[in-house]
């Protein structure tokens, strides 16, 4: 009796005890033994999330491209017919002949604001064209082209009738835009012609403001970033406009199909649960390209020289012309 009691003892003693050691082993579980335990659930979670990232990417990019498209649809030209229209142009329509066309027509509509209609644009420009070259003869080839810039930007409706669509009004600094889509030459002289529009545009409203010192928006430099300067002029004055002449015209080359589609589609702020993508505004491409130029996005630059500007249209958010695409020592 007393012996079977023993061994009722040990059995309770062991069962106890073995009772106690499992209750340890399950309290100092690691990290790694709930990973394991839950590994199934882990690695189908890990999958769905990047199964969702994919199609959110995918969403995303498949927006992005639509857009890119359709801008590309909507566009006046293509750059085919672009080249055309300066091929068809050269070597009579040259930056001396456009210069002359800038100054006459500013000078003669009496302000930089004044809107005209497109009729009297290029009745104006024809008359400065003949007078120039002394030959009735002289006039800007394929301008069909040039119509159809005007009338999609000017917002014409297809229902108008040719006459309807010339009485649109606008700035002359953008039928002046317009027109440089005829200039044939190397893009350092398109750039010069723009640059000279915003010069002219800045002295007619020097003057309408009552400065008549062309000086008074001015500044003299000695440095070499400017690509556009020569040996002979390093040390001399040169040109500036304000950062309003240079959203304009970004504005101008947007209207008249000289930026390229894919510079302009930019990232929206809806980013969840798919990110969506806009068409930027001549602000946005402002500010995107200064930010790639190392200037103070949020201050305005109050002189542009005509080497920043060129910096500006090559930047890959402007990029007028295609010209990012291409790579230039020194530029």
């Amino acid at each position: 009796m007393l012996l079977r009691t023993v061994h009722s003892d040990i059995r309770t003693t062991t069962t106890t005890t073995a009772a106690a050691t499992a209750v340890v082993k399950k309290e100092t579980k690691t990290i790694g033994d709930h990973f394991l335990d839950h590994l199934g659930t882990v690695f189908l979670s890990s999958m769905a999330l990047v199964i969702l990232a994919l199609i959110r990417s995918s969403f995303g990019t498949s927006g992005k491209t639509k857009l890119k498209s359709r801008l590309e649809t909507e566009a006046a030209l293509d750059p085919f017919e672009i080249q055309d229209l300066r091929l068809a142009n050269a070597p009579d329509f040259t930056m001396e002949v456009y210069q002359t066309i800038c100054q006459q027509l500013l000078l003669q509509c009496g302000g930089v604001d004044t809107t005209i209609s497109y009729r009297d644009f290029t009745s104006r420009v024809k008359s400065i064209l003949q007078t120039h070259s002394g030959t009735d003869s002289f006039t800007i080839q394929l301008g069909h082209l040039m119509d159809r810039v005007v009338f999609t930007a000017l917002g014409t409706s297809d229902d108008d009738d040719s006459t309807t669509k010339n009485d649109y009004v606008a700035t002359i600094p953008f039928f002046l835009v317009v027109l440089s889509l005829a200039l044939h030459g190397s893009v350092k002289e398109r750039i010069h012609a723009l640059y000279h529009v915003m010069v002219l545009t800045e002295q007619q409203q020097q003057q309408s403001n009552g400065f008549n010192d062309t000086n008074d928006f001015s500044t003299t430099t000695n440095d070499n970033t400017d690509s556009f300067s020569t040996s002979d002029d390093k040390n001399k004055e040169v040109e500036v406009v304000s950062e309003e002449q240079i959203h304009n015209m970004i504005s101008h080359l947007q209207s008249s199909c000289q930026l390229v589609p894919e510079g302009q589609v930019i990232a929206s702020d809806t980013k969840y649960p798919i990110q969506l993508y806009q068409t930027a505004t001549p602000q946005q491409l402002l500010t995107l390209a200064k930010v790639s130029l190392e200037f103070p996005p949020e201050t305005p630059k109050q002189q542009w020289t005509c080497g920043d500007f060129h910096h500006l249209l090559r930047s890959q958010h402007v990029c007028a012309w295609g010209e990012c695409y291409t790579k230039t020592k020194n530029i």
